[in-house]
């Protein structure tokens, strides 16, 4: 299989605007959580695309009419964006020892052609038509960064340093806080001192990675361009560091300095992927890894709700919304939250682990006073699944189990990894081990490419982000 390069120049540009027109192209934004599993979802997605004969049955909801998919083909996308190594990933997992891929550290995207004709009754009508699916893979740390654009520099660092004031990260801000505390912010602005400002800045940028490392998987945190910079990297706007407020901030001060480059930092990188990507999404998928929230205990629970909260921000439009400093109209008209990592509980937990998500996103929307046509759609997935539910007979009683090889082990077991509550848990659920999901290796033998890899849930996804788009 090869990837067919589109066709650059005045006439493919015009070739895109008219497609766009005429709602033949779906630009589906494909983002997540930290190791919610984004890569894999996109390698997933493609890979189900090019089966046509297993995808989901496509009908109009309008009509009722039948959709019958002709073929499918891998193009390149036409734009500036670039390419998302489908090949490549999906010849790691097919390989004998079969490995994640690296998660996704800049905008990515790919496009899958599908032709098509509409069945109506007995005879086909009309000619064949073509549907293109632009799927665009971007780190869902930049949606994180959307709330500082309505922040000053001192009310931005008062609130991270906030949050440095309780666990885990009080422990983890130390270094960098003492580099920080060491500096004179009201001192003259040189070069000496810049040296200084990127040494802090390294150490703060280092505090954000342990936070979202093992064994604290935190989700709200920011800058999140200081986790994944893409072409930022290095530059600028992305050298700063939250400090104490200061009574007078005199003009050509350190401190002065980073706010200059803190506004810098919103308007270039924040706003720049806001007015230049965002606002070209079509429909949004967010993925959620609610399995390891739990694993991890309530302070990562409670901070992956905040960063739901921080999430549904980039999707409040309006007259009161952040968004309308960069664009005036709602362009994304679907947003699906996913719960991922579906595999790794039992199939009769599913309901549970949706209905966890849920009520996460329901207290998301009533803290931020979420009101808006776009109402988020919940559903449950395994982009690859790695176990089969199987039922065992345990002291009289029916369990269902997994099985699975975990991670660190090198042939298949049956364990029992316990219940995905309904809601949120309370404080006195928090007890020790209260949760402990395992994680399980990528399936052997994926080597042949005549059939799609498994998953759970992809097919109902695809028919709510793509269904209405056949026309």
């Amino acid at each position: 299989m090869s990837v067919v390069p589109e066709k650059s120049g005045r006439s493919s540009h015009l070739r895109e605007r008219w497609n766009r027109l005429q709602d033949r192209t779906v630009r589906i934004a494909v983002t997540g959580l930290s190791q919610s599993g984004k890569t894999n979802f996109i390698i997933s997605t493609v890979n189900q695309l090019l089966h046509p004969t297993r995808l989901p049955r496509f009908v109009r909801p309008e009509t009722g009419e039948k959709i019958e998919i002709l073929g499918t083909r891998l193009f390149q996308l036409p734009d500036q964006i670039p390419p998302f190594p489908y090949l490549e990933l999906l010849e790691s997992l097919q390989h004998a020892s079969p490995a994640w891929p690296l998660p996704t550290d800049r905008l990515r995207g790919v496009r899958v052609g599908i032709r098509y004709r509409t069945l109506g009754g007995l005879l086909s009508k009309g000619s064949d038509r073509i549907l293109y699916v632009d799927l665009l893979d971007y780190p869902g740390e930049w949606l994180l960064d959307l709330p500082i654009t309505g922040l000053t520099f001192q009310a931005w660092s008062e609130t991270v340093l906030e949050q440095c004031r309780h666990e885990p990260r009080q422990s983890l801000a130390q270094e960098w806080l003492l580099a920080a505390r060491g500096m004179n912010v009201m001192a003259p602005f040189s070069v000496e001192q810049d040296h200084a400002v990127q040494r802090i800045q390294r150490l703060y940028t280092q505090f954000l990675q342990r936070c979202k490392a093992e064994p604290y998987h935190l989700s709200y945190l920011q800058p999140g361009f200081f986790l994944m910079p893409g072409r930022h990297e290095g530059t600028l706007p992305l050298n700063f560091f939250p400090v104490p407020a200061q009574d007078e901030a005199t003009k050509g001060s350190v401190y002065a300095e980073l706010e200059r480059r803190f506004e810098a930092f919103k308007k270039q990188v924040v706003g720049a992927f806001y007015r230049d990507h965002f606002a070209a999404f079509d429909r949004q998928i967010v993925l959620v890894d609610v399995i390891t929230a739990l694993n991890s205990g309530p302070e990562t629970f409670r901070d992956m709700q905040k960063a739901l909260e921080v999430v549904l921000e980039s999707f409040r439009y309006g007259r009161n919304g952040l968004l309308s400093r960069f664009f005036s109209r709602n362009r994304i008209d679907k947003l699906v939250f996913a719960a991922t990592k579906a595999d790794h509980v039992p199939t009769p937990q599913h309901a549970n682990l949706r209905a966890l998500l849920d009520t996460m996103v329901e207290n998301a929307r009533a803290t931020i006073g979420f009101k808006s046509a776009l109402r988020p759609e919940i559903q449950v997935l395994s982009s690859l699944r790695c176990t089969e539910t199987i039922e065992v007979e345990h002291e009289g009683h029916r369990l269902s189990c997994l099985k699975g090889v975990p991670e660190g082990c090198h042939e298949q077991r049956i364990l029992y990894p316990g219940e995905v509550p309904a809601t949120p848990p309370s404080s006195d659920e928090w007890g020790r081990d209260r949760f402990d999901f395992k994680v399980f290796l990528p399936p052997v033998g994926l080597g042949s490419s005549r059939e799609p890899l498994p998953h759970i849930g992809l097919d109902l996804i695809l028919r709510s982000l793509i269904g209405d788009k056949f026309q």
